[in-house]
């Protein structure tokens, strides 16, 4: 059961313009090989005209679409939540929660909260670490504050940038928030999001000298005494720094919250990951085949997996 993908955002809205075509999207993304009763292994069942469940012919178990999926006790109409979604995923350049709330007509927390659940599907979505040749670097996010000098940052943020070099430039991308740069701090993230084996290049930060007892190569490329600047030495990692930088600065207006920031990172790492591909919609059904597999994170749960190291 093949869903076909629209090629363009009209297009999108004219096949999910009823609550049915919503529906039919979720049964084929949760069965793609066709609905299997999950009691008796009938295929055959019944659509239930008032609430998004199925019943099967055989054994009459019923079946709901939303449980255990990102639109798990959903209260707002499918074709909003699928508009909401596909404005988070489809904007090359990104969007927030007032867009959102003005384009589809919800409340601004509402556009919030649904906002995380897409992100924290997002998340869902990475498959394997990074490997091969990786940069690593730290850059800073946040406003400014008198008194903070070099990797002394106050209350500003870390994000720790990770970038392959592939033969056609830079491949996949994992960003991690951090409260501090230390060598325990920075060690913890690298062996979370790097294969063992892979060659990690990085500026000449001592704390990093660690990482080749770890099963890592290391090449160092210190900056200073170099007569090169850091973005000619690092270049793959400034330059994703550097967009970052303009994404939250252009769709968030600089706005940081140390709480939510991960989330953020990993909105950001979704679409740079896959700014290759030229059916926007595409993205949306990707996402959407996650997130009938998952059902979504408490929000204590996900600001435990947002919680800064």
């Amino acid at each position: 059961m093949r869903t076909a993908i629209p090629p363009n955002a009209l297009a999108f809205e004219k096949r999910f313009r009823t609550e049915r075509s919503c529906r039919l999207a979720l049964l084929r993304a949760r069965w793609p090989g066709g609905f299997t009763c999950p009691r008796c292994g009938s295929p055959r069942y019944f659509e239930l005209r008032t609430r998004p469940v199925l019943e099967c012919a055989s054994c009459r178990k019923q079946v709901s679409l939303l449980a255990g999926t990102l639109f798990h006790a959903a209260k707002l109409p499918l074709t909003v939540l699928f508009r909401l979604v596909y404005l988070v995923v489809a904007e090359k350049s990104g969007t927030n929660a007032c867009a959102i709330s003005r384009q589809v007509g919800v409340s601004y927390p509402t556009a919030l909260l649904w906002m995380r659940k897409v992100r924290d599907a997002m998340n869902a979505r990475r498959r394997t670490r990074l490997n091969g040749e990786v940069e690593v670097d730290e850059t800073i996010v946040g406003g400014k504050q008198e008194g903070s000098r070099g990797r002394r940052l106050g209350k500003k943020l870390y994000v720790v940038v990770m970038a392959e070099d592939r033969d056609d430039g830079i491949g996949r991308i994992r960003l991690r928030a951090a409260k501090r740069a230390d060598g325990k701090t920075l060690s913890r993230i690298v062996r979370s999001e790097v294969e063992k084996g892979s060659l990690l290049r990085t500026d000449g930060w001592s704390p990093y000298r660690r990482l080749a007892g770890h099963g890592y190569g290391h090449l160092a490329l210190p900056i200073e005494g170099s007569g090169e600047p850091a973005h000619v030495r690092l270049p793959l990692v400034h330059l994703v720094a550097s967009l970052l930088k303009r994404y939250l600065r252009g769709t968030f207006h600089g706005s940081t919250s140390r709480r939510w920031l991960q989330t953020m990172l990993w909105e950001f790492e979704y679409r740079f990951n896959r700014r290759r591909s030229a059916r926007r919609p595409l993205l949306f059904f990707r996402l959407l085949e996650s997130a009938v597999r998952q059902r979504p994170r408490t929000r204590g749960q996900l600001a435990g997996a947002c919680a800064l190291l």
